[in-house]
């Protein structure tokens, strides 16, 4: 399966729209991923206020909304102009500020000006050696002494690889290429990005778990309606009940078996 063109991601977040940005916005900042990031920031780099971020192929900017909440200076990359104009309605419906660039993170601007550079969901959807090449860019970017963060799915997290597998067997899988990284395989592209303090770290494994038990149920409800005998068991979950407002509790386990993966590291402090 191919990596998406330019339009073809623009397809991806045209319909996507920001009535639930908030909630969002507020069920990740207190995830254990995102407590787990801060905790890291604010041992390397301190208060995050009036920092320079870039968040590389952002989508809707999740972590660049938090992070501007926090003060910080952002600017949100990306080459589809549809998925800037989501960032745009998401900044404007928490009353935030932020720098809109539509370019390529293959050859991202301003070299060594950014104090972190991070993207989630991106450097999957590359094989190797545009899969490096689009890592190094985080590295491009910061400042010596500055923070990347590269968020991608985990390898070992069964429940979306099979989902997937499922989904593309059946031509109804929307996202182009996805190779999921291991811990292995992400603390090599460390190694060889050559970032001092690596870490990392991973997503709430029992969160995960809970959502793609509901996942599994919409799929299911999806194909209910046309089967009389499921669909008196099944019906469709509500997005609201992703929602609860409670922090999720950090666990070892998270980092080995959460659905999601994060490398940390710090660009060295060299000329």
């Amino acid at each position: 399966m191919k990596t998406f063109d330019s339009h073809e991601w623009g397809d991806v977040w045209i319909n996507t729209d920001s009535t639930k940005i908030d909630e969002q916005v507020a069920q990740e900042s207190i995830s254990s991923r995102c407590q787990r990031i801060f905790q890291y920031l604010e041992t390397h780099l301190g208060s995050v206020k009036g920092k320079k971020t870039i968040e590389l192929g952002s989508g809707g900017g999740i972590y660049s909304l938090i992070l501007a909440q926090h003060g910080a200076d952002v600017t949100l990359l990306d080459y589809s102009a549809k998925a800037l104009k989501y960032a745009e309605r998401n900044l404007a419906a928490l009353n935030l500020n932020g720098h809109l660039v539509q370019g390529d993170a293959f050859n991202p601007p301003a070299c060594n000006s950014f104090d972190i550079a991070m993207s989630f969901g991106t450097v999957e959807h590359y094989h190797y050696p545009k899969r490096y090449d689009i890592c190094k860019s985080h590295l491009d970017v910061v400042k010596p002494g500055g923070i990347v963060i590269i968020s991608t799915p985990n390898l070992v997290f069964l429940p979306h690889e099979v989902l997937k597998f499922a989904l593309q067997k059946i031509g109804k899988w929307g996202l182009g290429y996805e190779g999921s990284f291991s811990r292995k395989e992400m603390y090599k592209m460390a190694e060889r990005l050559q970032v001092i303090s690596p870490m990392v770290i991973g997503s709430s494994f029992a969160n995960d778990l809970k959502f793609y038990a509901r996942l599994y149920r919409y799929n299911i409800a999806l194909t209910a309606h046309k089967t009389p005998l499921l669909n008196r068991y099944f019906s469709y979950p509500t997005m609201d009940l992703y929602w609860n407002g409670i922090s999720q509790k950090q666990h070892w386990i998270d980092n080995y078996l959460g659905f999601e993966i994060v490398m940390l590291g710090r660009k060295p402090m060299r000329a």
